[in-house]
């Protein structure tokens, strides 16, 4: 059962619109598309990624491979904070997962520098139960352990999480390590999805919730019957009157299928006749003479008896 939504950020939560910003620095749209294939679809970007370079060894690297868009580079890592921008839908997508009884958590391939430049102004942030920034952990999506970090560090289960990305090798790597996952190709479509799932109580969904509840109810009821049987069976067993005892003359209530039983009083062996439906004391058969110590204590005290 899915207990936990895991989201990427790029292109998911936020726009990683590296062209428009670009553009807003003012280049054409060649230099656009050549910064685009030669920065940030690279190996190098990919190693910004692992934490592995800063942004100062990226603008010395690709200034000293395109010295031709040396002016351009340089305006490119001057301030990138622009390069992204949040979606309006985002922090009320994760919200909406919460509210409905989630765990919300972000999962991110993202460079360390970048990340503390855009996700301190991330909206959606606070919300989520966890994330994880790939930058700080020295690995990626789709590698294995990125994953597995999920459930390590916050304790939750990956056959329990749902996965959201934008990229089908993420999916594949998310799905290889026993996450359920979802290709994000839009707003609207992923709303639907999500619109699918039930609402959680205490990480259970509400309809399970009250299948419990019920079958609990169902087996105090029965235990509640069974309980009631067995006082009826046991008054029925029980037949109860009240007698006074022949040698002391207390009263007192025995049962009439226990005899011969002990005077409470004076300790006397009382039978029950139920052909004459009275008490008589129990001497007269062997097992009715032999007194307990406590009776013949009781009976010295009360009528100096010493056998």
């Amino acid at each position: 059962m899915i207990k936990n939504i895991v989201f990427d950020v790029g292109d998911v939560l936020v726009d990683f619109r590296y062209k428009d910003y670009m553009r807003d620095l003012g280049m054409d749209e060649e230099t656009v598309e050549f910064l685009s294939q030669n920065i940030v679809l690279t190996e190098f970007w990919h190693e910004l990624d692992l934490g592995f370079r800063t942004n100062e060894e990226a603008r010395v690297h690709f200034i000293g491979k395109y010295p031709e868009y040396k002016d351009e580079i340089n305006r490119f890592w001057e301030d990138p904070s622009d390069i992204v921008r949040e979606y309006d839908y985002s922090a009320g997508l994760l919200q909406g997962l919460k509210d409905k009884g989630y765990g919300v958590y972000v999962l991110s391939n993202y460079p360390i520098e970048i990340s503390e430049l855009h996700w301190p102004k991330f909206r959606f942030l606070p919300i989520a139960d966890g994330y994880i920034i790939s930058g700080y952990e020295r690995m990626t999506k789709p590698s294995p352990e990125i994953y597995k970090l999920l459930e390590s560090r916050f304790g939750i289960k990956l056959s329990e999480c749902l996965f959201v990305d934008d990229r089908q090798v993420n999916i594949d790597g998310a799905e290889a390590v026993g996450m359920q996952a979802v290709l994000f190709t839009g707003y609207d479509e992923i709303v639907k999805k999500f619109e699918e799932l039930p609402e959680l109580i205490d990480g259970k969904t509400i309809d399970s919730t009250v299948d419990e509840k019920k079958r609990k109810l169902a087996e105090r009821k029965n235990e509640i019957a069974h309980k009631k049987q067995e006082i009826k069976d046991m008054l029925k067993s029980k037949i109860l009157i009240d007698v006074v005892c022949p040698d002391c003359g207390a009263t007192q209530r025995i049962n009439v299928d226990k005899t011969p039983g002990h005077c409470y009083y004076c300790g006397r062996l009382l039978r029950y006749n139920k052909a004459t439906k009275r008490v008589e004391p129990g001497a007269g058969q062997e097992k009715d003479i032999i007194r307990t110590q406590y009776e013949f204590q009781r009976r010295n005290q009360l009528f100096g008896e010493t056998n």
